[in-house]
């Protein structure tokens, strides 16, 4: 993984000059101290800017790019942030221009593909204190949007609404609307005529040759040939065939006109309903053109709750404000955009519906002509058929144009349905009447009846099976988008609980790491219909939202398991993160747990942490500093701004380079014997008389070595053999005296024996391979020595 090497930034927020922060080759962890206010953050800026172009609690404050540049900085030169890397290919600094414009000096290809993934994976990089709750109070569907946009999961969610919304449609398409009607129509008819209900040719055959033997005609039909055969016997059986004929065409034209007429009136009462609740709908015409933007709308309400942008202050078009009035605004339009979306779906329901009455109804007028003119039959019912099927054409055009454009629509069914219905009344009892006027003899008419039967029997049959088949088609790719909407969703919300479970897993340790035994158990994030929520184990009992129980302090350490845990499983590209002041809260227990989850959990890890507490840095530093974690406080200084206080291996390398070119100060020297011995009696244990508070960091080099004396002379006498010791003495003499005003000259020379003297001595405890010192911590008892972290450098000691 990416580890940085050094991080630089200069005329970058608290940093007017340059600030380095070298963790050099071993790209080691680091914690740093300064008091509020001091500028620790802008390291934690530094990074977020890097990766991310914004800091988000400055952009939140509409602090933008002009609160990156320092107020002191000179107006010609760009702020930069430099970071360095274990991969060289990769080093990169990137600049904001006085004028605010940023650019990356690294422009490859592969320094491109690295910030890319970073990116898109939405690595956890840094953590502050304002951000600990930010997530554990989110709404539950809060919650589940910033996870699925972290693993990758909002197409998935746009495909789901986009199944759905097809669905939707092909449900209410007026084909299968008209065919689904129509299908259970020909199976009434069916039943009157059979007085059962009929699904395949062999129950067709079966009960046609029921029928004519019921009527005493011996006849076989057992098939489409045989079905043919029995008509054209019948009808062979009937002498008087011109009067047959003319009365089958009369009773099917007076059974089509029945039928219209029941059609027409149905599309009409459809009509009706459509109507009043499309006439409903267009009354918010505005709202309905809106309907796109409730996302957009939901997503500055959002913006508002997350304070994404400076308070009081609108987040869609940034003019102020108050955040009160504008939520309530926005709730209310979002309110009233969905009610309009209901009543949207509903007319559009109801226009599916209306459009399939009107084609069944034109259907059947249409055949109803057709068959009246094939059999030479004449009457006013052809004339309005024709008229109705024009009006009814006319208007389902006019409902599909307008609805897309919410226009009113102006036409109507009331006068032409109510005209039609009664002449076709008049036209149904006439045909009846005239059908019952050609009289045939009772043998004749019951096999006419039979004949009728078994003809209209076929009909409806083969109407039931085209119109069936036309269900079955639709039906399948319900059913299929259906059962991949469903398999979607069941799978969507296994595959994002099983991402939940490997995190949960993690907050809960996590958490418990740092409050055991304290009735609070098995942490996890759990799938939810309204989103995902944080439940857990309280005195034995499963209760959820975090808030319900836990104190501020807890939800800090709920806040930094869940980062620690999306550290871990989503950050796979950089193997570093920030923590900054992030104990405020914490008791002294907690804290110290905290530190030992660091310590086992995140030991491969590189570890920037930022604090301002004294007692947590101290923690830190006995529990990191043995494990190669380098340790640094920061100071402010007039005319730079902020600095890293130096650490013994930088104080060692500058007080080298300035000896070289004889430019030391005996003062230089002197601020550096006090560095390096603290750090040398740190890892010794050396014990010191004891101080109040900062007058505990204020020891002179005399008292430090003579306590180091004292503790050697005790736990490894030999060690004390070093001539550097004895020279050591007059060294400090000569550094202390020398740093005064008042104090004699120094001749560089004399300085430069000093520096050596004192190089040797640090020499004698610290490895020059690891870069670190003998410690304690790393004793090996049946050896009775003690080593450095690599174990090259050791020295004797008794227990």
């Amino acid at each position: 993984m990416i580890l940085l090497r050094r991080l630089e930034i200069a005329g970058f927020r608290g940093a007017i000059g340059p600030l380095s922060v070298d963790l050099n080759s071993g790209c080691r962890s680091i914690a740093i101290f300064g008091e509020n206010a001091a500028g620790k953050s802008s390291l934690t800026d530094a990074i977020e800017w890097f990766y991310s172009d914004r800091v988000d609690h400055l952009w939140r404050e509409n602090c933008k790019e002009s609160a990156l540049r320092n107020a002191l900085i000179h107006d010609e030169l760009p702020s930069t942030v430099a970071l360095e890397f274990n991969k060289a290919a990769l080093n990169c600094k990137k600049s904001l221009s006085p004028q605010l414009g940023s650019s990356l000096s690294n422009r490859s290809r592969e320094f491109t593909e690295y910030l890319s993934q970073v990116q898109k994976g939405y690595e956890r990089l840094t953590l502050r204190t304002m951000d600990l709750l930010s997530f554990i109070v989110r709404r539950k569907a809060e919650k589940r949007q910033e996870l699925e946009r972290i693993i990758g999961y909002e197409a998935l969610d746009a495909f789901r609404d986009a199944i759905g919304s097809t669905l939707f449609k092909l449900e209410r398409t007026p084909e299968y609307i008209a065919s689904r009607s129509s299908t259970q129509e020909h199976q009434r008819e069916i039943i009157q005529i059979a007085r059962i209900s009929i699904f395949s040719e062999t129950e067709l055959y079966e009960t046609a040759q029921r029928l004519v033997l019921e009527a005493g005609v011996s006849l076989k039909i057992v098939d489409a040939d045989s079905y043919d055969a029995a008509i054209k016997e019948i009808q062979a059986k009937i002498h008087n065939k011109e009067k047959a004929t003319r009365k089958l065409a009369l009773s099917d034209c007076k059974r089509r006109c029945d039928d219209l007429s029941k059609k027409a009136g149905d599309a009409k009462i459809s009509f009706e309903l459509f109507s009043k609740s499309y006439a409903q709908l267009i009354k918010s015409e505005e709202l309905l053109k809106q309907l796109k933007l409730v996302s957009f709308l939901s997503s500055g309400k959002q913006a508002i709750e997350a304070q994404l942008v400076p308070g009081d202050t609108c987040p869609l078009c940034l003019q102020p404000k108050d955040w009160d009035i504008l939520k309530r605004e926005l709730e209310d339009r979002i309110a009233k955009l969905q009610e309009s979306k209901l009543q949207y779906d509903a007319a559009f329901s109801q226009k599916n519906q209306t459009l399939a009455e009107l084609n069944e109804a034109v259907r059947v007028g249409h055949e109803l002509i057709v068959s009246a003119t094939t059999a030479g039959i004449e009457g006013s019912f052809l004339r309005v058929s024709e008229q109705y099927n024009v009006a009814a054409k006319g208007l389902e055009r006019e409902i599909g144009e307008n609805f897309v454009t919410y226009r009113p629509i102006s036409g109507s069914l009331e006068a032409t349905t109510t005209a039609i219905v009664g002449i076709l009344h008049e036209e149904s009892e006439r045909l009846r009447l005239e059908e019952a006027e050609l009289a045939l003899s009772k043998e004749e008419q019951k096999l006419l009846d039979v004949l009728k039967a078994i003809d209209n029997l076929r009909t409806y049959y083969l109407k039931f099976r085209a119109t069936s088949d036309i269900v079955k088609k639709f039906e399948t790719q319900i059913q299929a988008l259906s059962k991949i909407k469903n398999d979607f969703s069941t799978v969507h919300t296994a595959a994002l609980q099983k991402a939940l479970n490997l995190m949960s897993k993690d907050i809960s340790r996590y958490y418990l790491a740092m409050h055991p035994k304290e009735n609070v158990d098995d942490i996890r994030l759990t799938v939810l219909e309204d989103g995902v929520e944080f439940d857990y184990s309280f005195h034995g009992e499963r209760v959820y939202p975090p808030l319900k129980y836990l104190s501020e302090s807890h939800l800090n350490s709920l806040g930094i398991a869940a980062f620690l845990a999306s550290v871990r499983l989503f950050n796979k590209t950089n193997g570093f993160f920030v923590l900054d002041d992030i104990v405020t809260s914490f008791d002294s227990n907690h804290r110290l747990r905290l530190s030992h989850l660091l310590r086992d959990e995140f030991s491969k890890w590189q570890i920037i942490l930022l604090t301002h507490e004294p007692f947590w840095f101290e923690l830190i530093k006995r529990e990191m500093a043995s494990d190669g974690w380098a340790i640094a406080e920061l100071e402010v200084v007039a005319g730079s701004g902020i600095r890293l206080k130096s650490s013994s291996r930088n104080v060692k390398d500058q007080i080298s380079s300035k000896k070289k070119d004889g430019s030391l100060t005996a003062n230089e020297l002197r601020t550096a014997m006090e560095r390096i011995l603290k750090d040398i009696g740190f890892g010794l244990e050396v014990k010191m008389a004891f101080r109040f508070n900062d007058q505990n960091e204020r020891r002179m080099p005399g008292e430090l070595l003579s306590e180091l004396r004292s503790t050697l002379k005790k736990k490894s006498a030999g060690s004390l053999s070093n001539p550097a010791f004895s020279k050591l003495e007059t060294c400090s003499l000569v550094t202390t005296t020398g740093s005064h005003d008042s104090g004699p000259v120094l001749s560089s020379g004399d300085v430069a024996t000093c520096c050596e003297d004192l190089l040797n001595l640090d020499d004698q405890f610290c490895c020059r391979e690891c870069g670190t010192y003998v410690t304690v911590e790393r004793l090996v008892s049946h050896e009775a020595k003690i080593f450095c972290k690599c174990g090259k450098k050791f020295v004797e000691w008794k227990e």
